[in-house]
């Protein structure tokens, strides 16, 4: 259509809606909230959380935690083990069973104990959960965990649930353990019982309303002593046999690799203390509590290191060299003779920076032949290679770090946390690498708790979320690619240990029990010490370049990666700011018809191994100037891998 300007014919402009393009999206640059929405770096997602990248931009959920050392003091708290008018009760996804039980001692929640059978072929993990009491029926989750089905045979035994969270049981105080099957599972377990009481409640609607039992289910409900991992260290002794050892309480412990028993190897550790510093040197291991003389290990006693000149809370090696810090004055560090390190001269000690200062000493690392000083606001570098050639001075870059805990380092740089960063320092300059996820770190109230560690190319950083009082979340950073993957729930973790291993370990400890669990070992089948993961990722809301145009989505295909068994993922998405998510449930498969495939119309194709599926029925519903996509999977040993999308978006034009 043409119409005349100044005498001429000219195109009228089109004012409707633009023919709409694919778009296909990767996010490859990782997780960033920072920047405002809608200049969100191109390629990142604007919320992770339990997720690894499988491949470069390949989100899969993650691995979990398992079971390594015995809980300090677990034993048995409550049990319903009599076998009197025993009996099957079956349990599904939608039958809930949940048996009262009354502490008999204030512990720490370990492990629940549950006699089970799969007689009948059930299929899917077998829920444990662990609730308080509501007017006699289960109230509050309190810790939840899992059993998977190879673990459950045709005859009846008794099999473990442990629970990360190790909230706290009371003495007298009532609480319910309950069982049911994962969403995806199909056909019934059993549970034993016994006629000899009547505390089981039995729910048919998934634990929304609970009826009363002639019944009640045998179950064993374990607690542990209280209180976290100070200390943890994994030795590689010149006789070619290694030991983990830990410090809870008042004790040393070495764990027992195959069993993971424990045994006290030192009981003389401060009672005030809250953390042991180790450091193993000569094949002796040394060891301070913040409150005593330092001590020692030689593999056969422990003892006092009676020469030290005062007592300690920190140590480290260096050029031969022990240094410790002065556990009464905040600004000294005093270290023994080269090459014997058990003898101090008078003379041996230094203050950084000079004494008498408020920002005293917090942590000590080594690169490149240079021991630094952190106090929490600055940082301090020792040259030279005695005590005849030691010089002091200002570091380079000048940010500090709260505790020995919070500062890591490999051949090639030193991580640690600060107040308004975590940060990469290589000896000259330092950069801020939390500046992609900025928003989420400084908005943290306390972060002298945090804890890092790394592990294959990653950065750990565990810290306390506002509200809570220990460690429960987890930032990981990909040293490899300079980016953030995951916000890691449930990580209840005081203490790591795995630069130094040369097993490929990754040993994490407790901060609410005596315990020490694997860490991402490639048997874990998905969970936290059988825990869900929380697996999803959330795109920004994106206005695909044109933030004053109104659009519409036209086509919208997640590319879902195999998995490992059929299962659903909950795709949803939201319009212009809005919380309120339009989920749908996405069926996945292990097996079977994939995309394309010739013996399927394509509007029955499902997600399938072995290849890449590519398609599936989801819409977006309505117009609207921004769009966010969220995929999630909340569920132990069921991982699913997200590696992109496909859009086709329909751009109204300015009118």
């Amino acid at each position: 259509m043409r119409y005349l300007l100044r005498g001429r014919r000219v195109p009228v402009p089109n004012i409707t809606t633009g023919r709409s393009q694919p778009q296909p999206i990767d996010y490859n640059k990782g997780w960033a909230n920072y920047a405002p929405n809608d200049i969100q770096p191109k390629e990142t997602l604007r919320y992770v959380t339990d997720a690894r990248f499988e491949g470069v931009g390949q989100y899969k959920t993650r691995k979990g935690c398992d079971t390594y050392s015995v809980p300090i003091g677990e034993a048995v708290n409550v049990q319903v083990t009599s076998t009197t008018g025993a009996a099957d009760q079956s349990f599904s996804t939608s039958t809930w069973l949940g048996e009262k039980l009354t502490a008999t001692a204030t512990g720490k929640l370990t492990k629940v104990d549950v006699r089970l059978k799969n007689d009948a072929a059930a299929t899917g993990t077998v829920m444990v959960a662990v609730y308080s009491d509501n007017a006699g029926v289960p109230g509050t989750l309190l810790a939840r965990s899992s059993i998977a089905n190879s673990s459950i045979s045709g005859s009846y035994t008794y099999i473990s649930a442990r629970f990360i969270e190790a909230p706290t049981i009371t003495n007298t105080s009532v609480y319910w353990v309950v069982v049911y099957i994962q969403a995806e599972g199909t056909g019934s377990y059993k549970i034993s019982s016994t006629t000899n009481s009547t505390n089981a409640k039995t729910s048919s609607d998934a634990g929304a309303n609970w009826s009363s039992a002639s019944y009640s289910l045998n179950a064993k409900l374990y607690t542990s002593t209280a209180g976290g991992v100070k200390g943890l260290t994994r030795i590689y002794r010149p006789n070619g046999t290694a030991v983990t050892i830990f410090a809870h309480g008042v004790n040393v412990y070495t764990v027992n690799d195959s069993t993971g028993a424990t045994t006290s190897i030192d009981s003389g550790l401060n009672a005030s203390s809250t953390e042991v510093r180790f450091d193993y040197v000569n094949d002796v291991l040394y060891y301070t509590d913040g409150y005593s003389k330092p001590r020692k290990y030689d593999f056969a006693t422990a003892s006092e290191v009676s020469t030290a000149p005062n007592s300690a809370r920190n140590i480290l090696e260096h050029v031969g060299v022990l240094f410790y810090f002065d556990a009464t004055d905040p600004t000294k560090a005093f270290f023994t003779n080269f090459a014997d390190y058990e003898t101090f001269t008078s003379t041996d000690f230094l203050y950084v920076p000079a004494p008498k200062k408020a920002d005293g000493l917090t942590a000590m690392a080594k690169l490149n032949g240079v021991l630094y000083f952190f106090t929490q606001r600055n940082k301090h570098a020792l040259l030279g290679q005695d005590n005849a050639t030691f010089n002091l001075g200002e570091a380079n870059a000048q940010k500090g770090t709260y505790s020995q805990e919070s500062v890591v380092w490999d051949a090639n740089y030193i991580y640690f946390a600060s107040d308004d960063g975590i940060y990469q320092f290589n000896g000259t300059y330092e950069k801020n690498i939390a500046e992609p996820i900025l928003t989420t770190y400084t908005e943290l109230l306390d972060k002298s708790n945090c804890v890092l560690e790394l592990h294959n190319n990653r950065l750990y950083v565990w810290y306390t979320p506002n509200g809570e009082a220990d460690n429960k979340q987890c930032f990981v950073y990909n040293t490899l690619l300079g980016v953030w993957e995951s916000l890691d729930t449930q990580t209840h973790i005081g203490r790591a240990f795995a630069r130094k291993d040369n097993e490929e370990l990754f040993l994490q400890a407790s901060n609410k029990v005596g315990a020490v669990y694997y860490g991402e070992q490639s048997t874990n089948d998905y969970t936290n010490l059988g825990e869900i993961m929380q697996m999803e990722v959330r795109t920004a809301y994106d206005h695909f370049g044109a933030p004053q145009q109104i659009k519409r989505v036209t086509y919208w295909r997640p590319i879902i990666q195999s998995v490992q068994g059929n299962y659903s993922l909950q795709a949803g998405f939201a319009a212009d700011y809005s919380d309120d998510f339009q989920f749908s449930n996405v069926a996945l498969q292990g097996s079977g018809y994939t995309y394309d495939s010739a013996s399927a119309l394509y509007d029955t194709a499902t997600y399938a191994a072995p290849a890449t599926a590519i398609d599936t029925t989801l819409e977006l519903f309505g117009e609207a100037y921004r769009w966010q996509r969220v995929y999630k999977h909340h569920a132990a040993r069921e991982p699913i891998e997200f590696s992109g999308e496909v859009l086709k978006i329909q751009i109204q034009r300015l009118r």
